[in-house]
């Protein structure tokens, strides 16, 4: 068989190398910062596709016992997972690093990114007054205890959760953060001591951060904005730490019978998909 001649090799992890030469792409100093930004983006994107359709695959398949081998590397389902899993943090640590360089360069043109142990009292206040006005009447929060049952969790959506200082008995608390809140909160422009030289390679970026160049542009994440005040969303209990969510739900469900009407079927398949079992679960910040 080729596989025993090292001609070939398993089809996910090729997958994986693949994705990972995309992610080269905003490491490379030649490439526009912000086309550096969009490879990052279609990074991500991929591997999120690829968690839900062929790792959910791989998990359907291992979870039923399967033990067929593939033939181009003589691996089973348990296998690649297994090998997947090694490869996976590797890969993530190579994004943030990518997107630190990035920030890191767009900072020196005057687009920064705030992190709240940087904020200054005077910024401080004003993403309390946007906390308060803007994103906090648009959170769902709820506290559990250890042994309630977890609210189910849409993919879609962004979440927090935080481990909260409780005497008697384990707590955390769930922020559910709606999908059409605003991402980020605009600081005002400060007066920057060198005008920034966007060159060429960094197109229209006048519109782009609606300001002149001459001023740097100033943004908070709204996730950082709501960790900073998440005191206030779960009185009388004081969160200890707070992290983000990022889940991912098989999509590969395939129809166990031949119903002749194709458009009802696809339609359970797709109400399937929405409660398929999460194959990833990722916490961070």
């Amino acid at each position: 068989m080729l596989y025993e001649e090292g001609f070939t090799q398993n089809r996910e992890i090729s997958w994986l190398r693949y994705n990972e030469r995309v992610l080269e792409e905003a490491l490379d100093e030649k490439v526009p910062l912000f086309e550096r930004l969009r490879f990052i983006s279609i990074f991500t994107s991929n591997l999120e596709e690829f968690f839900k359709v062929r790792v959910g695959s791989l998990l359907g398949e291992s979870d039923e016992g399967d033990d067929d081998v593939d033939e181009k590397s003589g691996m089973t389902a348990q296998e690649q997972l297994s090998r997947i899993h090694s490869l996976i943090p590797g890969l993530l640590m190579k994004k943030d690093m990518a997107y630190g360089l990035v920030e890191s360069r767009l900072s020196e043109k005057g687009i920064k990114r705030l992190e709240p142990e940087n904020i200054s009292e005077e910024d401080r206040g004003a993403c309390f007054d946007f906390f308060r006005d803007e994103l906090k009447p648009r959170l769902k929060t709820v506290i559990l205890s250890k042994g309630d049952k977890l609210p189910y969790l849409d993919e879609e959506r962004t979440y927090l959760i935080a481990d909260l200082d409780a005497e008697l008995e384990d707590r955390f608390g769930l922020v559910d953060i709606p999908y059409a809140l605003p991402k980020i909160f605009v600081l005002e422009d400060e007066a920057y001591e060198e005008e920034p030289s966007f060159e060429d390679d960094i197109p229209r970026v006048s519109s782009i951060i609606g300001s002149s160049v001459k001023h740097s542009f100033r943004y908070v994440l709204s996730e950082d904005i709501i960790r900073m005040f998440a005191d206030t969303l779960f009185v009388p209990f004081v969160p200890l730490s707070v992290h983000a969510l990022d889940i991912a739900r098989t999509s590969e469900v395939v129809s166990g019978s031949e119903s002749a009407n194709t458009a009802s079927e696809m339609r359970k398949i797709l109400k399937k998909r929405k409660y398929a079992s999460a194959d990833k679960l990722v916490c961070f910040g």
